[in-house]
């Protein structure tokens, strides 16, 4: 080895902190909340629908206004975000399928047993 060693002298920048998103939200605490104040209050359903459609399934907020009740599969449990009447995806990409889990089927399942358009 070389002495003294090439790049002996020469300082390095300190790390800058990451300016990446870090979330400090906890989904299940509120999902719980939101069970509380939203599921079973009279009047109330359609929003407690729309944040699980927010928190858990990720969609955005022109994604939900536009949804419609043949865009979910209960047989496949999915969510279908496609080109309808109402709504076109900004892109070819953002046409997709998205998994529901099976809590999140049960509680659409009433709803849409509910559902009268």
């Amino acid at each position: 080895m070389p002495d003294p060693m090439p790049f002996q002298n020469v300082k390095l920048e300190r790390r800058r902190a990451t300016t990446r998103y870090s979330s400090r939200i906890n989904p299940a605490a509120l999902l719980k909340a939101a069970k509380v104040e939203l599921g079973d209050a009279s009047g109330r359903q359609e929003q407690f629908k729309i944040f699980c459609l927010a928190l858990l399934c990720g969609l955005r907020k022109r994604e939900i206004d536009a949804l419609l009740w043949r865009s979910v599969d209960f047989g496949k449990a999915v969510i279908r975000i496609e080109r309808t009447e109402y709504f076109q995806p900004k892109s070819e990409e953002s046409a997709s399928e998205i998994d529901l889990a099976h809590e999140l089927i049960n509680i659409f399942h009433k709803f849409h047993s509910a559902a009268t358009g």
